[in-house]
This record gives structure tokens, C-alpha cells and sequence, in this order.
């Protein structure tokens, strides 16, 4: 019976000994920016790139667009020890934005990445994050594109566009655009929602599976699948085409 407990008592001790091994393997590989380590003095720095039209965002990164027809530029804004970690490399046409700092998720909430983009050719923006995304005047373009996969911040955009096709495939991104529009094409599934009160266009398209409540402006005509619960509330008096299959209905504003 000694010998069995001996060696309970050698083989508990050697797990002791390896589990705080470990911890501080753990803690040693833990100091870097945004974990044990403070992000650092605010600095930013100008990114060289080849051109592109569309932008691919990842993570918990804002991101700031400017309509300029003077100089392109792409600018990322962040502490000093996390800089280096955000990428951004173009693809084909698309920039991809990503922080591939392995330690991310565990940054202060209040910490914030932001990456300034100055172009006259904005044409697609994909989103798979939780940072923000705004624009400092009006974006204008003949097509402008907005697809949301998994994001989960806001969009607020002054836009003026021929058309515009607007999607929230998952999770509850909402956007929010300002300007206008001749033709909108809107899928809106999962929790997302829009606001598009002051973005009338034309004509719009929609195909609406939210759970959430959102608001157009349409002048002319409006197309709507509502197949959901969330109601959709519009300014304007369009000639309107719905098609109901749950309880989500079309409601004009006073």
C-alpha cells in the first residue's frame, strides 16, 4: 500500500511540475502586443499596393473610406507593437485585410485598429468582421456592392450609386447608408438590418429573411419576398409588388 502511494505522490507531483511548465510556456509565448503587453503609442503607417477596386475585411479592424480623385491611398492606424500584425495584401483586384496577431480576441474591447482607404474606384465591399465601416464624404460609383457573411459592426456610408446591391447573409451586421440610388438590390437574412431612410432609390429589390425590423425610401417601384418575422417600414408612395410567406410585412411611414 506505501509503494501505491508513493507513487500516487511521484506521479501528481510530476503532473504539478508539468502543468506549471506549461503555464509558463504559455505565459512566456502570452507577452506580445494586446495581451500581457500594452498595443502601444498610437502611429500609422502608408501601405504601397498594387490597384483594386474591391476589399476584403477581416477581424475587429475599422475601416475608413475617403471618394478621392487626387491620390490613392491606403493608411493603417494602431499601436506601435501591433502594427506590423494587420495585412493587408491584394489579391487579383481585392485588397484583404486581415490582424494576424495570434493573440487578438484577447485585446481591451476599447482598443481599435483602423485602416483609412483614399480611391475613386470603390466597387465591392466583402465583411467577415466586428469592426465598423464608414466613410469620411460621399463614395460615388456606377455599381457599389456591399456582402456581409459574418460580420458583425455597422456600415455608415454616404453613397451615390446606379446600383446598388446590399446582402447580410449571417449574424446582425447593420447598414446604414446616406445619398442615393437608381436601382437597389437588398438580401437581408439571420439578425441584420438596414436603414436606408435617407437613401432613396428608384426602384428596389428585395428579398427579406430577418428576424429585425428595417427602412427604406423608394420613389418609383418596390419588389419584396418578406419571408420572415422582421417587418420592413418605408418612406415614399412606389407602386408595390409583395409577396408575404410569414408574418414580416411591407409598412409605409406616414
Amino acid at each position: 500500500m506505501k509503494s501505491v502511494r508513493l507513487t500516487y505522490k511521484l506521479l501528481s507531483t510530476h503532473t504539478a511540475l508539468m502543468w506549471m511548465l506549461l503555464f509558463f510556456v504559455m505565459l512566456s509565448s502570452c507577452r506580445k502586443a494586446g495581451v500581457f503587453m500594452k498595443a502601444g503609442d498610437i502611429v500609422s503607417a502608408v501601405v504601397v499596393l498594387p490597384d483594386f477596386n474591391e476589399i476584403e475585411l477581416h477581424d475587429r479592424i475599422d475601416l475608413v473610406l475617403t471618394y478621392d480623385t487626387l491620390q490613392s491611398m491606403v493608411r493603417i492606424e494602431a499601436g506601435t507593437n501591433v502594427i506590423s500584425d494587420i495585412e493587408t495584401v491584394v489579391n487579383g483586384n481585392r485588397l484583404v485585410i486581415r490582424d494576424q496577431s495570434k493573440f487578438r480576441w484577447m485585446r481591451d474591447l476599447d482598443y481599435r485598429v483602423t485602416v483609412y482607404i483614399n480611391k475613386d474606384n470603390f466597387r465591392k465591399l466583402e465583411y467577415h468582421g466586428a469592426g465598423n465601416i464608414t466613410s469620411a464624404n460621399m463614395l460615388k460609383a456606377r455599381e457599389f456592392i456591399i456582402d456581409s457573411w459574418t460580420g458583425v459592426g455597422s456600415f455608415n456610408i454616404q453613397l451615390e450609386s446606379g446600383y446598388t446591391e446590399l446582402t447580410i447573409r449571417k449574424a446582425n451586421a447593420d447598414i446604414n447608408l446616406s445619398g442615393s440610388s437608381d436601382y437597389t438590390r437588398i438580401y437581408c437574412a439571420d439578425h441584420g438590418s438596414f436603414n436606408l431612410l435617407k437613401f432613396p432609390s428608384s426602384e428596389i429589390h428585395m428579398d427579406y429573411r430577418s428576424i429585425r425590423d428595417s427602412y427604406l425610401y423608394v420613389t418609383n417601384v418596390i419588389t419584396a419576398r418578406m419571408l420572415y418575422k422582421g417587418n420592413v417600414y418605408f418612406k415614399g408612395q412606389p407602386e408595390i409588388r409583395p409577396f408575404y410567406n410569414s408574418s414580416g410585412l411591407l409598412i409605409p411611414l406616414p
